[in-house]
């Protein structure tokens, strides 16, 4: 097949993206890694916000880790601040619409506790990149 000029082979494609991601591992900061927290202003008086950007402090999830429910809740309120609440009172979980809490019906608010397992996960691939990159030092 003949490449215009100018085109990279699909080889030549996957090379420049293989170093490019090497080289971004060199970056302080720019492992993989989950959400920060959004913005402190996101929440009901801005719907359109974004319900996480950036990524977490690797040592706010291992402390949260080390909390166990209270600190999944603790990512939980930074991922979804201002998208979900809880009445005590009711024993039932409201979600956001826009303008107005609306009843939970249909437990979107388990879905949304899914991101804290994947922000564990991301953390847990994280370390794991880390460890393997020591041992490769250590070895090579």
């Amino acid at each position: 097949m003949m490449q215009a000029a100018g085109q990279m082979t699909q080889a030549e494609i996957r090379a420049e993206a293989e170093r490019t991601v090497e080289q971004e591992r060199e970056v302080p900061g720019s492992e993989p890694g989950p959400p920060d927290e959004p913005d402190a202003e996101a929440g009901p008086d801005k719907p359109e916000a974004p319900r996480a950007g950036g990524r977490f402090d690797s040592a706010f999830v291992l402390s949260c880790f080390s909390k166990n429910q209270v600190g999944d809740a603790e990512i939980f309120k930074r991922l979804h601040r201002g998208l979900f609440l809880f009445d005590h009172a009711a024993g039932q979980w409201f979600e956001w619409a826009g303008h107005y809490w609306q009843q939970d019906k249909t437990e979107s608010v388990v879905s949304a506790m899914q991101a804290v397992c994947r922000v564990y996960e991301i953390e847990l691939q994280r370390l794991s990149w880390r460890i393997n990159k020591e041992r490769g030092k250590k070895n090579g």
